[in-house]
């Protein structure tokens, strides 16, 4: 299963930005899949009108590629999928923590975790994924320090939408909040980059 992103954003053209084209990660990845495979490919639902029409013709016309409808649950797809592939997109931390294989492109958090497979376009690629997918077994323990080592390095805030997606009476603590995580992250880039707090 492989969800396509919003684009563009930072997810993509920072973090992501070797495989900003996500047709050609398509292309690329459909490839290189074990012979057999199928490759499940979901649009962004805030993407929807924003393609040509000419996108999805051309991911249809991959043998091993199938256009799956926005509306499908990405929980029912990471359920029934033998593995998830993206640039930087949460599914692969959701299906890393349901226990899934994550092939991972882009600079995101989880692509250093372990049975997380880091993945960059080279000739060995296929036999990467294949190697990884014979071998692959979830633990549990694994995801668990993981999951918690994440929540333990990160504030319990929302970082976007104050008050769109918080509720009212939420809104100041989370403002709050949101104020101290980025104090927090530039006083730890001080040191690199000293700041001039009068300016």
């Amino acid at each position: 299963y492989m969800p396509l992103q919003y684009s563009p954003e930072i997810s993509t053209l920072v973090y992501g930005y070797r495989y900003e084209d996500q047709m050609n990660l398509v292309r690329t990845l459909a490839a290189y899949l074990p012979t057999g495979c199928r490759l499940l490919v979901k649009d962004h639902m805030s993407m929807m009108g924003r393609r040509p029409y000419a996108f999805y013709k051309e991911l249809e016309s991959f043998y091993n590629v199938q256009v799956v409808s926005p509306s499908v649950s990405t929980f029912e797809l990471l359920n029934k999928c033998r593995a998830v592939a993206t640039n930087t997109g949460t599914p692969g931390w959701e299906g890393f923590v349901m226990g899934k294989p994550v092939l991972v492109f882009g600079d995101v958090f989880y692509r250093y975790f372990p049975n997380v497979l880091g993945l960059e376009f080279s000739q060995d690629m296929g036999e990467k994924i294949r190697s990884y997918l014979d071998n692959f077994k979830a633990d549990e323990t694994v995801i668990r320090n993981c999951v918690a080592s994440y929540f333990a390095s990160t504030y319990g805030c929302t970082m976007v939408d104050i008050g769109e997606d918080t509720p009212p009476d939420k809104v100041e603590e989370q403002a709050d909040l949101f104020a101290e995580a980025c104090r927090w992250a530039v006083e730890s880039l001080e040191d690199d980059f000293p700041i001039d707090w009068e300016h």
